[in-house]
């Protein structure tokens, strides 16, 4: 196994690196869906048949 020159790694980093910190997360639903949804699961509503 060969060691990868520390420049090569060095330039790399540098180039993926800003493409990874713009990914953006959005979310799927709003906060006020999960709560609505967790009272859904507690009343045992959630998984209707």
């Amino acid at each position: 196994m060969r060691a990868i020159p520390f420049n090569l790694l060095e330039e790399f980093m540098a180039k993926t690196a800003g493409r990874f910190n713009t990914v953006r997360i959005v979310p799927l639903i709003t906060f006020q869906e999960v709560i609505e949804r967790c009272k859904k699961v507690e009343d045992g509503t959630f998984f209707e048949s």
